[in-house]
């Protein structure tokens, strides 16, 4: 008797072969959500990427999204962009007039610094100054004309600072380096040496035809001026004392001597002005050599310690 095969459903032509149970036993996993939110569900649920979805968090709705998107927009189209490297001169200038940067150095305007009085300030080396900022900011910068206004007010008050601060440091120096001689040089011994030094150095500048304020202006590295320093006040004094009596300017004149010839130059001025006032023009001229080898002897008025300033 032949086997009975047993009874099975018939299978529909172009049909495949039932699929096999997993091996395991467990059910197939269900297949993913469609990409679009449950109602009433988040509606960042479909975004995989982590970086969209932190940047998703900052909206609450799509609404929200769509707006912050538009308002981003509207902002850049509003922008000022900086033209490219090969930007036409038309896109140049309108860049430059939407941040209110001048056409041309000129449109700069810079008021006089308060430390600064207006000849000075008028003169030529100054505006020639003022003239090379304009020119650097117009050509290196976009600089607005009023931004440009306050940074040279801002450099004009630093300048002030600088010189106030600096102006009483040479105070200071001068009068560090007067106390140190003083207390090496005590009494008239000072005064001798001082004018020692002073001899010194009018015969240096006599000689090498140096203007004596330029061999004053001379600062050490210190940022002193040399003649604030004492080393070399001693430097000078001790030149003074080899020259001797016989040199150009005589003997060293002491603070006394000093003012005997200072009230002598004023009884000659007066008398020279007689002279002409009676046309004795040979006897003005006697008087005016007479006054010049007091000048030679004395040496200038200002004391070879602190004799320099600088504007403040």
């Amino acid at each position: 008797m032949a086997d009975t095969p047993p009874n099975t459903p018939p299978v529909a032509p172009g049909a495949g072969a039932p699929p096999a149970p997993p091996a395991s036993g467990n059910p197939p996993a269900p297949p993913s959500p469609p990409l679009a939110p449950a109602s009433g569900g988040d509606w960042r649920t479909p975004i995989s990427d982590s970086k969209l979805r932190e940047h998703a968090e900052r909206f609450p709705s799509i609404d929200d999204l769509v707006r912050g998107n538009l308002d981003q927009r509207q902002k850049l189209s509003a922008a000022i962009v900086k033209p490219g490297k090969d930007a036409k001169p038309e896109e140049i200038a309108a860049f430059r007039k939407a941040l209110d940067a001048p056409e041309s150095p000129d449109g700069y305007q810079f008021l006089r610094p308060e430390h600064i009085d207006e000849e000075t300030f008028k003169s030529e080396n100054t505006q020639a100054l003022v003239k090379s900022f304009a020119d650097f900011l117009h050509k290196e910068t976009t600089v607005s004309k009023t931004d440009a206004a306050k940074l040279f007010d801002w450099y004009g008050k630093f300048e002030a600072f600088t010189l106030k601060s600096q102006k009483e440091a040479d105070e200071r120096f001068a009068n560090e380096t007067l106390a140190a001689l003083q207390k090496k040089w005590p009494g008239e011994e000072f005064t001798k040496n001082r004018a020692h030094a002073e001899r010194a150095l009018m015969a240096m500048a006599q000689q090498s035809g140096v203007e004596v304020d330029e061999l004053r202006n001379i600062e050490t590295k210190a940022g002193r001026f040399v003649l604030d320093d004492p080393n070399f006040v001693q430097v000078f004094a001790a030149i003074g004392r080899e020259m001797g009596e016989d040199s150009t300017f005589g003997r060293v004149m002491t603070d006394s001597d000093r003012q005997t010839a200072e009230a002598r130059a004023k009884e000659i001025h007066g008398k020279m002005d007689e002279a002409l006032a009676r046309n004795d023009h040979e006897g003005a001229n006697k008087l005016d050599q007479e006054l010049q080898d007091l000048h030679r002897k004395m040496g200038g008025v200002k004391p070879i310690v602190g004799a320099m300033g600088r504007a403040a």
